[in-house]
């Protein structure tokens, strides 16, 4: 979930052009960005539930090609 959130804001960060620097752990960075969201509450949660899924995609893949390195 942290992974999401962190993914979620700096994808924020990066679409809304703006100019100064965006510290992922930063909770000022973080209201800021959420301050300035042009969506709608819902439109975040399904944002972010996209990159939850994206994470745990690749998480999986990540630990299946671990499994297959540590069988061969």
């Amino acid at each position: 979930m942290r992974i999401a959130l962190t993914l979620t804001l700096a994808r924020l960060h990066r679409e809304s052009h703006a100019s100064g620097v965006f510290h992922a752990g930063c909770p000022v960075c973080a209201e800021r960005l959420l301050a300035e969201f042009k969506g709608t509450e819902q439109d975040l949660l399904e944002l972010f539930d996209r990159h939850v899924a994206e994470v745990q995609r690749t998480l999986s893949r990540m630990s299946n090609r671990r499994h297959t390195h540590l069988a061969a």
